[in-house]
């Protein structure tokens, strides 16, 4: 249902989308392209299916041609894992999944669109924040760290940075972005993702675990409160004095 005609090793279309380009026969019709995000192109688009005729963002990933299907399989394992694990979640703070398709050999997730502004932007543009308004924005982190982590298993987002929370109009933080999120069950991977800065020691050893997105949660706050980001470790078993920090 995912991969479509695969048996076709050729693309329609080589470049990026343009504006008033259509997917999925004409319902998404593509409005810019907001950024390149890791992987994956992100455009804003509009959902004319039915009533709805909202914006939506389409989050892409190419997928390869004439590589194999196990090569396209794996290509697309992290993407397919965002879309179910996301289809799970239902949280305030937390993008919403609308819906998923492939075409044209590219995977698309179609997303929340959020009209605001990421906390690293805000930050960067406003200065460090106080008062209450910072308070409201911590309390809104640990409320959805805390959904998280309260799920059986539990989910770690991996990679909670100012660059992954966006402020809506209303002045509330929304959670983005969970290409690298895995849950708890899931086998333990020696893979370390992540922003340098905002990385624990274990995630650095590629163990992470819920502890992992409170460390950069405190990362965060650093950054709202100064402005900069937290010095990055420079090794994954941090000495204190002359003894390690035991795993």
């Amino acid at each position: 249902l995912w991969l479509d005609d695969l048996q076709s090793y050729k693309r329609n279309r080589l470049e990026q989308l343009e504006e008033g380009s259509q997917l999925q026969d004409g319902r998404y019709i593509i409005e810019n392209e907001n950024a390149a995000g890791g992987p994956a192109q992100i455009y804003k688009a509009r959902d004319s299916h039915g009533n709805s005729d909202r914006y939506v963002v389409l989050k892409e990933f190419v997928l390869p041609v004439g590589a194999g299907q196990d090569v396209r399989n794996r290509s697309f394992k992290n993407v397919k894992n965002e879309a179910l694990l996301l289809a799970r979640l239902n949280h305030e703070g937390i993008i919403h999944l609308y819906d998923h398709f492939v075409e044209d050999h590219r995977a698309y997730l179609v997303l929340e669109y959020i009209d605001g502004v990421s906390l690293r932007q805000l930050v960067k543009e406003n200065g460090p924040l106080s008062g209450d308004i910072l308070k409201d924005y911590i309390r809104d982190m640990v409320a959805i760290l805390d959904y998280l982590h309260g799920l059986e298993p539990p989910v770690v987002h991996r990679d909670f940075t100012p660059a992954n929370l966006v402020i809506t109009p209303q002045n509330r933080v929304k959670l983005l972005d969970f290409n690298v999120a895995h849950t708890m069950e899931s086998n333990t991977t020696r893979t370390v993702v992540g922003k340098h800065s905002y990385i624990a020691p274990e995630q650095f050893r590629g163990k992470p675990c819920p502890q992992s997105d409170l460390y950069s949660l405190g990362g965060t706050i650093f950054f709202m409160v100064t402005g900069a980001d937290p010095v990055p470790l420079s090794q994954s078993r941090p000495e204190v004095g002359d003894k390690m920090i035991s795993e």
